[in-house]
């Protein structure tokens, strides 16, 4: 019941990008995301550590336990999947799982669903989402008014919650490529109804 209620809400990418005139010069451009070591522990740091693991197994306390023995791999294994514009199939799984919100229990709409994914994507994912606030900051490409989603010491939900799936998204069917597109009408209603 609640697997047909989610799928009915969600609507299906056309995969057809919006015109967007370039903002930067010919040469200006993100090429590379540079997974260090250290930008991996500092992004380990912000993962919560009572999240529930996602399909691979493994839950962040423990990542968060060993990441500094780990960080020089994961930096090597982080690098190698940018260069060739996939990552594993494991990470393209989620588990999903409901989280009720208020109202009857009974009502499938009182519910939403909550992705699970592995604790190593989402650490790779804030390391992407570092480089391209840095990228975005250093070209003025985030205007002033938009200064409510920049958090001092957090990610931004319009980087967490447009650009980045984009970013995962080119990874994940292997075009290696990095669109920065973004749906301003889905992004708005977001808005309106309180979500972002």
């Amino acid at each position: 019941m609640l697997n047909s209620f989610f799928s009915s809400v969600n609507t299906r990418d056309n995969n057809v990008l919006p015109e967007f005139p370039q903002r930067v010069n010919d040469g200006v451009k993100l090429d590379d995301v540079y997974f260090s070591p250290d930008a991996l522990i500092k992004a380990c740091k912000r993962i919560k550590p009572k999240l529930t693991p996602g399909p691979v197994g493994y839950p962040p306390f423990l990542i968060k336990q060993i990441i500094s023995s780990i960080a020089g791999p994961l930096s090597a294994m982080y690098q190698s999947f940018m260069s060739v514009g996939k990552v594993p199939v494991d990470w393209k799984t989620a588990f999903i799982t409901p989280l009720f919100k208020k109202g009857a229990s009974s009502d499938p709409s009182n519910y939403r669903p909550i992705s699970l994914t592995s604790v190593f994507s989402k650490l790779m994912e804030r390391v992407i989402v570092i480089n391209l606030l840095n990228y975005l900051s250093l070209h003025k490409l985030i205007s002033k008014e938009q200064h409510g989603f920049l958090a001092i010491e957090d990610l931004p939900p319009t980087v967490n919650g447009f650009v980045l799936p984009a970013v995962i998204k080119s990874l994940f069917h292997g075009t290696g490529s990095v669109p920065m597109d973004v749906d301003w009408p889905d992004c708005l209603e977001l808005f309106a109804r309180g979500h972002a």
